[in-house]
């Protein structure tokens, strides 16, 4: 898992630079460049494959109550979903994904759905499309770097 924990790392100062910064640098093929390999190969293909399906479903779920929330009238709630993307970058600040077990999908995912809509809104009417977020952040390579 370190090659992966260090994925993480990487996609957290993409995720940081584009969504807090609006620098569009390298962030796509920062984000996913190396990290499916190193993945794939500390846990297998059959993992990766579950891990990046898992990334699309509950990582997007995640952003989507994230986003919702933010635009909801009740202050409540908008405090929740602050609240709830906080969590997902103070996660991603400090990875562990040897307690996080699968649970890792979601702010890692829903960093992942952070900077598709940074680069390239468009993603949405792709994701049911697709059932992994690595085609839409390739997809989207030419908008954000």
């Amino acid at each position: 898992m370190p090659a992966f924990s260090a994925r993480v790392v990487v996609a957290r100062d993409a995720v940081v630079g584009v969504v807090e910064a609006g620098d569009r640098a390298p962030v796509v093929a920062v984000a996913r460049q190396q990290g499916p390999v190193a993945f794939a190969r500390s846990v297998g293909a059959a993992n990766w494959r579950y891990a990046e399906f898992e990334l699309w479903k509950e990582g997007v779920a995640r952003w989507t109550e994230i986003e919702l929330g933010k635009t909801f009238p009740d202050p409540a709630i908008k405090a929740s979903a602050n609240q709830l993307e906080h969590q997902v970058r103070a996660w991603l600040d400090k990875p562990d994904i040897a307690n996080a077990g699968r649970e890792f999908v979601y702010p890692y995912g829903a960093a992942e759905a952070m900077l598709l809509e940074a680069c390239d809104p468009r993603w949405r009417a792709r994701y049911p499309k697709t059932l992994a977020l690595g085609p839409l952040l390739d997809m989207s390579r030419g908008r954000c770097g």
